[in-house]
């Protein structure tokens, strides 16, 4: 179930992922693109003792000093010398501000008294002179400096091949990887965010009970709806005894009746009619572009529809309440405020007459059934 849900969450947010990857692609192959190649070669060196340099009854300390891998970490020490990379590239007659360019290290290997020299730079055959030329001047150093010991050449730098970087399929390929992958993260994080943000609008917006709109929302967008049309009614629907209920009946049986009452509502609507939950035991409806006669027979249907029985989920029990509806039409110069208290009053005198059908507000003209 977890994975069915990241599953969907990826899939609303594929171009996320399809925009990072090929984001990182395009960053990849331009990087690729702007750099310098870099190419690097290796020479191999080996050291062993020179019995012929060694004095009677040091052969066993030579041996053990190479088995302890002091000679050989020392030797390393020497090829990662950066002054004496120097001196090589002045003996090969490249600029200070040249040798900058190339990088040289050297690494022992594992239960060997071998080591490794690297050398990186720009020019292929460069990084091999470079290297070859740091070998033998570190030996010829030992050879003065330690002779008990000999550092020879095990395996020559070569020119290589190609550019060790960069490598534009294999950095296009893992740009192109690591692009989905967080775009995959960047997508999760989305819904995550907009998941909550989402549950907040509904909650500002629409009424967790019923599912209509709320009167603050209702309102709002009922004021949007008369800045654009000239015409338009509101009507007021009151449900008797549902006040009686809600404090006798569960919350969940309640909530099953008022989202009935917005179903019907939607039922008897057109798309663009507004339902909103008008006070606690109330519904309105503004109705759009809708003159009073048009508005009176769409609320008459309702009070219709309102007043056959609910459903309470509960077994052989239903609810039985008794709809009254005030109603006003919108006038000339008329403001969303006097609209409703309009219907607000007409609805007053519905109830207070024991009015079973649609009362208009006295003001806009006579009663419509």
């Amino acid at each position: 179930m977890e994975l069915r849900h990241y599953m969907r969450m990826l899939a609303r947010g594929w171009w996320i992922i399809a925009l990072a990857a090929l984001s990182a692609l395009i960053l990849a192959l331009a990087k690729a693109y702007v750099t310098v190649p870099q190419y690097r070669t290796s020479a191999r060196l080996m050291v062993s003792p020179d019995f012929a340099q060694i004095e009677t009854g040091q052969q066993i300390y030579s041996t053990t000093a190479l088995q302890n891998r002091t000679i050989v970490t020392t030797i390393a020490e020497v090829l990662n010398s950066g002054s004496k990379f120097k001196e090589v590239g002045a003996r090969l007659n490249l600029p200070p501000k040249e040798i900058f360019h190339y990088k040289n290290t050297a690494v022992t290997i594992p239960e060997a008294n071998v080591l490794e020299l690297f050398v990186d730079g720009p020019d292929p055959e460069i990084v091999t002179l470079l290297a070859n030329g740091m070998a033998q001047q570190t030996i010829d150093e030992i050879d003065q400096t330690i002779p008990v010991y000999t550092l020879s050449i095990l395996d020559a730098a070569l020119p290589p091949a190609g550019a060790q970087s960069p490598k534009p399929l294999r950095d296009a390929s893992l740009a192109l990887i690591l692009g989905g992958v967080f775009g995959a993260v960047l997508a999760v994080l989305q819904e995550q965010l907009r998941q909550p943000l989402q549950a907040l609008r509904r909650r500002n917006t629409t009424d967790p009970v019923s599912t209509a709109y709320t009167r603050r929302h209702f309102d709002q967008q009922a004021k949007e709806i008369l800045g654009r049309v000239e015409t338009a009614s509101l009507g007021i629907v009151y449900l008797d005894g549902l006040q009686d209920s809600m404090e006798t009946l569960s919350a969940p049986v309640i909530q099953r009746v008022l989202r009935q009452v917005k179903t019907i509502l939607r039922n008897e609507l057109r798309g663009n009619d507004l339902i909103g939950r008008w006070d606690t035991t109330s519904f309105a409806v503004l109705l759009p572009d809708t003159p009073e006669s048009a508005a009176a027979r769409t609320l008459d249907r309702i009070l219709t529809a309102l007043a056959q029985p609910l459903d309470t989920g509960m077994e052989n029990e239903t609810l039985k309440l008794t709809p009254y509806s005030g109603a006003a039409t919108r006038r000339p110069g008329m403001t969303y405020q006097q609209l409703s208290e309009e219907a607000e009053a007409a609805l007053a005198s519905s109830y207070r007459n024991g009015e079973k059908k649609v009362l208009f507000s006295s003001v806009a003209g006579p009663q419509s059934a």
